[in-house]
């Protein structure tokens, strides 16, 4: 495999660039929607041209990230992978990379980094404590 083209999940899937996730993670929240839709939802302060959303969004359906349609002279994108799956494979990838295959040198960075509240920590030690019991 050619340097820069690691594979994402089970699916063999590509890995997403920066700007890829942040398409996708527009299209996640619409569902089903057109190039325009996806531009006019792009932030403020990242105003990309309209055409080069467009060939994000043919390269991500070429890639198999997205189903694509069409729609009278439309073409209408959704997502082919569920964000939860694409957001593991990233994080595993993250973890084996970065952090030696380790996710508690992942969380106690993250925590170290950014902090969390209270709320964040209760559900933290919710997910662990059932992650603990099946493994028992």
């Amino acid at each position: 495999m050619a340097a820069g083209r690691k594979k994402s999940g089970k699916r063999g899937l590509p890995a997403l660039s920066e700007g890829q996730l942040e398409i996708m993670n527009i299209v996640w929240e619409l569902g089903e929607c057109g190039v325009t839709r996806v531009w006019e939802a792009l932030p403020a302060g990242r105003r990309l041209a309209r055409t080069t959303v467009m060939t994000v969004l043919a390269r991500l359906a070429e890639k198999g990230w997205l189903r694509r349609r069409k729609q009278g002279n439309e073409i209408v994108y959704s997502p082919a992978v569920p964000r939860d799956d694409a957001l593991k494979g990233l994080v595993s990838r993250l973890v084996d990379s970065a952090f030696a295959g380790s996710a508690e040198e992942l969380v106690m960075t993250l925590v170290a980094a950014r902090g969390i509240t209270g709320e964040e920590a209760a559900r933290l030690r919710s997910i662990i404590d059932e992650s603990a019991e099946a493994e028992s």
